[in-house]
């Protein structure tokens, strides 16, 4: 008979917890609006599975966000802030202005 070390029980915990929580994570990462609420549900019902994936399923529908890569595809930061300040005719605050 095979005995379960406390460190195993202690992984095996760690990779459930994992697990359990994934539905919460993909919402936050993908910044649905309704986290707080798909959380509550992971909490209450995912231990039953159908909360689990309903939970997910409801995690996924949310929109993507839209990264800087989708709209500046190709550009770093700096060409970012550069392209903003060129389009906002931006220019810095001399004395001659503050008079």
């Amino acid at each position: 008979m095979h005995t379960t070390s406390p460190y195993e029980a202690a992984l095996l915990a760690a990779i459930a917890l994992a697990i359990y929580v994934v539905p919460a994570a993909v919402a936050r990462s993908r910044r649905h609006p309704k986290l707080l609420l798909i959380a509550a549900l992971n909490l209450a019902l995912g231990w039953t599975g159908l909360g689990w994936i309903a939970a997910l399923v409801w995690a996924l529908s949310g929109p993507a966000p839209k990264t800087d890569t989708q709209a500046d595809s190709g550009t770093t930061r700096r060409d970012r802030i550069i392209r903003f300040t060129k389009e906002h005719s931006w220019r810095p605050v001399s004395r001659r202005d503050t008079v």
